[in-house]
């Protein structure tokens, strides 16, 4: 495990390889680990995604490196196999919109906030989950990301449209008396 942190691997990647390891060792089932041990492995997987395959693949490569021995296999070519994913239209928008309208003046204004914030900038819920009050520049017309994926940090733009929910949102929170440093606040 520290190997793989070492190496700058995300924490979910890290998790991802100690199970594709155990996995692995459990199949082996006395066997020795060979080149041929491997590729029953490799094949005992192989009705799963192509990402999933090339990630036990990886993982057994990990832990070569990190034992210093030579790579005795080779990885499977395979193709990556991207989901459709079928993006929100703005009918879709406008009914969320609707359906938060209902709600008290403050939800109203956070969960708008929250729904623009994921809708115009793509981040990951998560991300979003951490941003703080401090991350927010309307100067800039930016947000920073702390903790992206990978524990990695950017900014973001953000359109008239998020600036003026995220604004209308802080207006909410200080008349609620919220004083976290926290962006998204339950109460």
């Amino acid at each position: 495990e520290k190997y793989l942190i070492e190496n700058n691997l995300s924490k979910n990647t890290v998790i991802a390889y100690l199970s594709r390891m155990n996995l692995f060792l459990n199949c082996l089932d006395g066997d020795e680990v060979s080149k041929e041990s491997i590729e029953k492995y490799i094949r005992s997987i192989d009705h799963k995604s192509n990402q999933t395959i090339c990630q036990a693949a990886n993982a057994i490569k990990s832990f070569w490196r990190f034992k210093n021995l030579p790579i005795c296999f080779e990885s499977p070519q395979l193709e990556a196999q991207f989901k459709s994913r079928k993006m929100p239209t703005n009918a879709d928008i406008k009914k969320i919109f609707k359906t938060i309208s209902r709600q008290d003046e403050f939800f109203k204004a956070r969960n708008k906030a929250i729904v623009s914030l994921l809708y115009y900038t793509g981040i990951r819920i998560d991300e979003a989950r951490l941003i703080r009050v401090a991350d927010l520049d309307f100067e800039s017309s930016q947000v920073f990301v702390e903790f992206g994926k990978g524990g990695k940090s950017r900014f973001i733009l953000m359109n008239s449209a998020l600036k003026a929910d995220l604004k209308n949102y802080l207006e909410a929170r200080h008349l609620r008396g919220c004083q976290t440093e926290s962006l998204f606040v339950s109460s």
